[in-house]
């Protein structure tokens, strides 16, 4: 990347180079045919612009063609090396105003090339602190998992997805935590998270509530996706403590379908708790789920 960076400013400095040499031609040949009274003016201006616009190096090509002009110029039957006293003292005036502009105007450039580099790298390092700090305000802390804040700002990329939405949570969390301690229960739901970004990925998985957990996947097959919830079956039943001589269960709700508005979606998830709330009623430490039905879940939320 660095090489192809260096040789794509070599050609950038090698065009602006040769568009400098080529204008300078021009007002050279231009003050030549025309006899123009005073082509120094003309060509001081082409030095100031070139050397503003390509700094030093562009400078000098003006600075050469302007002195190499006034030789001509100036000098007795254009010779370029014999001149009167007046023209003599032109010259020497000229020669030292070209090196000043060269050296002023080209020294103005650096330091604003260097301020612009400085302001460059200034806002590559703010986007990169406000990737992070948005990376940071979308994970949750503890399970490294995306929150709701995350779930939002993905909701308009999921519209006309065919999903399946999946709400996992820890049978007796609040047991857990009341006998074991906070600790144990942060352990828990860490392990939870982990397993559930080795089997979906970090992008479809959110921690939804405090042990809560919701899962969304989008366009794949219902074989695929219950191969995957088998798997976290497993995986899930794995987590154990005090060297498994104490499990933990989890449950779990899903539908399927697809997400036509925003609205949509929200529906979607608590019809997902609706069948979590199934499974922790019917013995817990299960998974159930069916097909998205918008209608019954319109009418469970105006129910409830």
């Amino acid at each position: 990347m660095k090489t192809q960076n260096k040789h794509t400013a070599l050609v950038t400095q090698t065009k602006r180079l040769l568009l400098t040499s080529f204008v300078m031609s021009v007002l050279v040949a231009f003050a030549l045919i025309f006899d123009i009274p005073n082509p120094n003016m003309l060509l001081i201006t082409g030095l100031v612009v070139f050397t503003s616009l390509y700094g030093y190096t562009a400078g000098v090509i003006c600075a050469i063609a302007m002195i190499l002009y006034s030789m001509y110029f100036f000098s007795t039957g254009h010779g370029f090396f014999q001149y009167d006293t007046l023209n003599l003292e032109k010259m020497s005036m000229i020669i030292v105003s070209v090196i000043l502009n060269v050296f002023f105007v080209g020294k103005l450039k650096t330091s604003q090339d260097k301020t612009q580099g400085e302001l460059r790298d200034l806002n590559e390092m703010l986007e990169k602190d406000n990737s992070r700090l948005l990376e940071r305000a979308m994970t949750d802390a503890l399970t490294g998992l995306k929150n709701r804040f995350a779930l939002r700002k993905d909701y308009p990329g999921l519209r006309g997805m065919n999903v399946f939405v999946l709400l996992v949570d820890i049978d007796d969390f609040k047991n857990i935590n009341d006998t074991l301690g906070h600790d144990v229960g942060d352990y828990i739901l860490t392990k939870a998270g982990e397993t559930l970004i080795a089997i979906f990925g970090k992008e479809k998985c959110y921690r939804y509530g405090g042990d809560e957990f919701l899962v969304i996947c989008q366009s794949i097959s219902r074989n695929i996706f219950k191969s995957q919830l088998n798997e976290l079956k497993t995986r899930l039943a794995a987590i154990a403590l005090n060297g498994n001589k104490f499990s933990v269960h989890f449950s779990g709700g899903y539908v399927y379908g697809k997400v036509e508005t925003n609205g949509d979606l929200r529906l979607m998830i608590r019809h997902a708790d609706k069948y979590l709330y199934e499974a922790k009623h019917n013995g817990k430490n299960q998974f159930t789920g069916n097909e998205f039905h918008k209608g019954f879940a319109e009418h469970m939320e105006n129910v409830l």
